[in-house]
């Protein structure tokens, strides 16, 4: 069996809303600004692709927890990129097959 016929397939949870990293302040100040979104967010599930050659030959897959899916929701994703609109946003077996 060749490096490229053995694969590895993982997934991750994303929030679609960043949060901000640490501020950094003058030691001894008073008022420290801080910008923060007040939303929640969402979170979506990413599942990718390699085999042990490192190739990525399969496109990401992006799982968005709603009923129906628009492209508007991959603006920015990864060239091939599919989305699929799963009530849960949890990959399950019919999405997986789909993908």
């Amino acid at each position: 069996m060749s490096a490229q016929q053995i694969h590895n397939v993982d997934e991750t949870c994303m929030n679609t809303v960043q949060r901000p990293g640490r501020i950094l302040a003058a030691k001894g100040s008073k008022q420290i600004g801080k910008l923060t979104s007040a939303e929640r967010g969402q979170n979506i599930t990413a599942v990718c692709v390699t085999n042990a050659s490192g190739v990525f030959n399969v496109p990401p897959a992006f799982i968005f927890p709603r009923t129906n899916m628009t492209a508007t929701l991959l603006k920015g994703a990864p060239p091939g990129g599919v989305g699929y609109a799963v009530p849960s946003g949890w990959m399950d077996c019919e999405t997986f097959i789909k993908w």
